[in-house]
């Protein structure tokens, strides 16, 4: 019977606590490239890093310098896309010009 009443407390206080909810890994995030490009730097992750980063990009960089210069030139470029096999891609230089549609209506609107 004391095992029954203990099993019953212990219910009820996993079910009372509040508890923490993490915050998840947002992979289609640039953020995400970021870190992996760190991670390749890391002994412990690197195999796994550049893994991650040919699976979720169209490049083949064998080295983390080449990884950061992409990404430092590319960062304001590159969006995710569940077409074409779920991964990051660039917008194409010269592609996104100052003269927008968005850029026309924020200039009608602002005068």
């Amino acid at each position: 019977m004391a095992d029954a009443a203990h099993a019953g407390s212990l219910e009820h206080e996993i079910f009372a606590k509040p508890f923490k909810v993490e915050p998840q890994f947002e992979y289609r995030e640039t953020e995400t490239l970021k870190r992996l490009i760190y991670l390749l730097e890391d002994e412990k992750h690197a195999d796994t890093a550049q893994s991650l980063l040919a699976r979720y990009t169209n490049e083949s960089f064998q080295v983390a310098e080449q990884w950061q210069s992409w990404f430092k030139g590319n960062n304001d470029r590159i969006f995710f896309s569940y077409v074409g096999g779920f991964k990051f891609f660039e917008v194409p230089k010269g592609y996104i010009e100052s003269n927008t549609p968005t850029t026309v209506i924020e200039k009608r609107d602002n005068g």
